[in-house]
This record gives C-alpha cells, structure tokens and sequence, in this order.
C-alpha cells in the first residue's frame, strides 16, 4: 500500500503507507501521519479511562481541525507532551507566588488614594458624609 496523498499531491505513487487514516482509510506515509490525542472527560472511569489516539492523514486533520479554530478549544491536543507534564505545568504556572509591595509603598499608594478622592470632593463643591 502506498500514500494517497504523496499520490495526489505529486502524481507519484512510490511513497509507502506506514498506517491508514482513522476517518477516511487512506494509506498515510509517516510525512502526512498526524496523532492526535483526545483527553477523556474528567470523571471518566472504567478502562477506557486514560487518553484516546487516532491516526489521521493530514487531509483530514484539517477538515476536522480547521486553522480558524483551535485544536485545545474542543478538548484535543496534539501528541507531544505527555498528561502529567501537561497538568504539572498549569499547576505550576497557577502557583508561580506575586509579589506584593513592601508595607512603605502600600502606605504611599493609599494616601495618594485618599488625597486624590478628597480633592474631587472639594473640587465638585458636594457636601459628602465621611
């Protein structure tokens, strides 16, 4: 078997199909191979609890996954990073610690606040209760 899509971009048959595309069963040489992993929904359990994969030729990949919206948008990843060091990462990134300003330039920061908004007060000539 050799790839369809090395035979209609060239004209030349000669590239060998390494797998079959899962949605149109074309064969597919590794140069239009595209795996995608699907992420089950949270919850899920039984044995086909864990990441599902599917073999796609290029073709389909961007019939399904067009350029204008986003792979991650409907819960799909391309194969690269495995789950763990996908969740270590937003777990880490959400913990990075800010930074706050040292007691001086908070106690700068609202009397600069309060001067400001005394001011308006007197400037719009309006009688506010403290």
């Amino acid at each position: 078997m050799n790839c369809y899509a090395c035979l209609i971009e060239t004209g030349y048959d000669d590239q060998p199909a390494h797998a079959i595309c899962k949605q149109c069963g074309a064969g597919i040489c590794r140069t239009h191979l595209v795996d995608v992993t699907q992420n089950p929904p949270t919850g899920t359990i039984g044995i086909n609890a864990g990441p599902r994969s599917r073999v796609l030729c290029l073709r389909c990949y961007r019939a399904i996954f067009p350029s204008s919206s986003s792979p991650r948008a409907k819960g799909y990843i391309k194969s690269g990073k495995t789950d763990n060091q996908s969740w270590w990462d937003r777990i880490w990134h959400r913990r990075q610690p800010t930074t706050l300003p040292d007691a001086q330039d908070a106690v700068a920061a609202v009397e600069q606040f309060l001067k400001q908004r005394s001011i308006t007060k007197k400037h719009n000539d309006i009688q506010w209760p403290d």
